[in-house]
């Protein structure tokens, strides 16, 4: 802010002629361009060098770290009190630096015998009451409005390199580090795609500029060397709390540089505004074994504000200041781990002025878990073996996943079935559903089943019947629908054909019926058949693959052999279906033969006479949890 007119004493302005003469010298840092002379932190002269950001850059390891300013305050003072010629040399109190995707480039691919570093810089303005605007002091260039961030000097780490030893024992293993370091063209004040800031474009933004005391930065032959002419990057007005867009700077260092600090100065004069608003930081904090975690607290450090999570694991905090938080998690359940806290905690947010921030939290815990047992039981004149059942347990809470077991035992009539599955917290805890998949031919498969009540360590009891009728006459043709055991996001449902079991002297003659070729229309219906979301065909030798018409859930296909009949129970098509997400259930298959061919081109007659139907059909169910 500028000082008011008559405010400034003959002791100031004696300290402002000397400070102007200090700065118009010049002094270079070892393999560094030259900077101003900045003096020490003695009387009557302000400390610049203590109120700039560090950005400490290490290239070996692609990181950049940050330092805040060692001074607080929005600028310097004047050891006697005096305020300085404008209050816009800003501190870690005022402003923050947020530093993102780093980038070098490989040596020469910019500049010969450079390397170039980028990173993307964003400013926030942590002061409520004052919009950050365009600094008295230094002297801006001209046109340029708004928060400005200025490369003041680069400092190369210079080490030899080497082995040097450690107390334990170990060694540790230095590369070596030499060069120079200097601000890049990505310095282009407000210089936006089509407005890129070159040398040969003169009064475009982010040349040199003198920003103290010099004059006619541009006719230096080596701009960068001049003691006070840098470069510099605009960020507009920045509004109260607000964070900046993000602004892409870089240097051009030496390849010989392995680190180097660059010393940063933020310029801006403080604007008088009207208070905003605070924000609201609102999450979830959940596990994967658990769910939803009810009760947790969270603590936004710094404002001592603080909230639990519900009975969904979900929190809301208003009344919080706008900026950068550190938000911390305790009082999670015994056995759930808080170093597994992802992210950690401890956690940065930037809650924006008047809006939201979103901050959800996933943590490891030990599952709580059950047991669910069952008996599967054979009804019906069948007498069809059980034993290759499965049982899907589904429990209800979210977050916990569902267990898919086989049932246990080998008697051919009467089966157990024994799940671990999780009992998870809140909603549906200790409930869940269980269904039966994978029913041997000729059986129906009985309704779901369902839970409740089922604690941490106990068990509940869940039952089933299955009614199985004989398998068909062997004096007919079969056609055979068979689902598979559903993988990852896919399921299989293979269809093969018996014509064995019937014999027209109008196929072959006398001998076997053997056929070559068919074509089905295999139709979908059930509950859970809007999951089924797409179909391909896959080959099953001998069988070419099936060529595929229609549209789900009705899709018509057929198959031929490369050559010759096949005799017996063959696998004649694959079709291959994708899952998707929606409701749980049932998917049947409804099958009709629309013909069946031999290599001789006669077809099978399926309903000899037109009154008896000579071809059985077993339908297929898939039960989706």
């Amino acid at each position: 802010m500028p000082v008011p007119a008559g405010r400034r004493t003959r002791a100031g302005r004696a300290a402002l002629l000397w400070l102007a003469l200090l700065l118009g010298c010049q002094a270079r840092l070892k393999d560094a361009p030259t900077g101003p002379v900045l003096p020490p932190d003695s009387p009557g002269l302000p400390p610049f060098t203590r109120a700039v950001f560090l950005f400490d850059v290490n290239l070996s390891r692609g990181t950049v770290t940050v330092e805040i300013p060692q001074v607080r305050g929005t600028g310097v003072q004047w050891p006697d009190g005096e305020p300085a010629p404008a209050n816009s040399i800003l501190g870690a109190d005022a402003v923050g630096l947020v530093v993102s995707n780093f980038f070098s480039s490989a040596p020469g691919a910019v500049q010969p015998g450079k390397v170039r570093v980028q990173l993307d810089v964003q400013v926030l303005n942590k002061l409520v009451g004052y919009q950050l605007d365009t600094p008295t002091f230094p002297d801006p260039p001209q046109g340029e409005t708004g928060l400005m961030l200025i490369p003041y000097s680069s400092v190369v780490t210079t080490t030899t390199g080497g082995v040097s030893p450690v107390g334990d024992g170990t060694v540790t293993v230095g590369t070596p580090s030499s060069g120079l370091v200097l601000a890049s063209l990505d310095w282009n004040g407000h210089a936006t795609p089509d407005r890129p800031s070159f040398p040969a474009a003169p009064g475009v933004g982010g040349l040199p500029h003198s920003f103290f005391n010099d004059a006619g930065c541009s006719a230096i032959p080596d701009p960068e060397s001049a003691s006070d002419c840098f470069r510099y990057e605009t960020f507009g007005p920045l509004a109260a709390g607000a964070l900046s867009a993000s602004r892409r700077v870089g240097f051009d260092v030496d390849a010989g540089v392995g680190q180097f600090r660059a010393l940063l100065l933020v310029v801006a004069d403080l604007k008088d505004v009207a208070p905003i608003s605070p924000g609201i930081l609102t999450g979830q904090v959940s596990s994967p074994q658990r769910g939803p975690l009810s009760g947790v607290r969270i603590d936004v450090q710094g404002v001592g504000i603080s909230g639990l999570t519900d009975a969904g694991g979900n929190y809301s905090i208003p009344g919080i200041g706008a900026g950068p938080r550190s938000v911390t998690v305790s009082g999670l359940p015994a056995d759930c781990t808080p170093a597994s806290l992802t992210p950690a905690n401890g956690t940065t947010v930037t809650v924006p002025p008047g809006g939201t921030a979103t901050l959800s939290f996933s943590v490891i815990c030990t599952p709580v878990v059950g047991q669910v047992t069952g008996v599967v039981m054979r009804a019906g004149a069948g007498t069809q073996n059980l034993a290759g059942i499965q049982v899907i347990v589904q429990p209800a809470a979210a977050g916990t996943p569902g267990d898919t077991v086989p049932v246990l035992g080998t008697l051919p009539g009467t089966v157990l079935f024994s799940a671990t599955v999780p009992v998870g917290l809140g909603t549906g805890a200790g409930a869940g559903t269980v269904r039966l998949s994978n029913i041997p031919a000729f059986c129906i498969a009985p309704p779901p089943g369902s839970y409740t009540g089922l604690g941490a360590g106990g068990s509940v009891e869940v039952g089933f019947t299955v009614q199985c009728d004989p398998p068909p006459s062997a004096s007919r043709y079969v056609l055979r629908s068979r689902w598979g055991t559903p993988s990852g996001d896919q399921v299989d449902l293979t269809v093969s054909f018996d014509p064995s079991g019937y014999n027209d002297p109008l196929v072959n003659g006398t001998g076997p019926d053997g056929f070559s070729g068919m074509q089905v229309v295999t139709s979908l219906t059930g509950p859970a058949t809007s999951r089924l979301t797409a179909v391909t065909a896959v080959a099953v030798s001998p069988f070419s693959t099936p060529i595929l018409g229609g549209t789900l859930p009705i899709i018509p296909w057929l198959a031929n052999t490369v050559s010759g009949d096949q005799f017996g129970l063959t696998d004649v098509a694959i079709l291959r279906f994708a899952i998707g997400s929606g409701p749980a259930g049932a998917v049947t298959t409804s099958t009709t033969v629309q013909e069946v061919s031999t290599t001789g081109g006669d077809a099978f007659n399926l309903v000899p006479g037109g009154v008896d139907q000579n071809l059985d059909l077993v339908e297929a169910t898939l039960e989706l949890p």
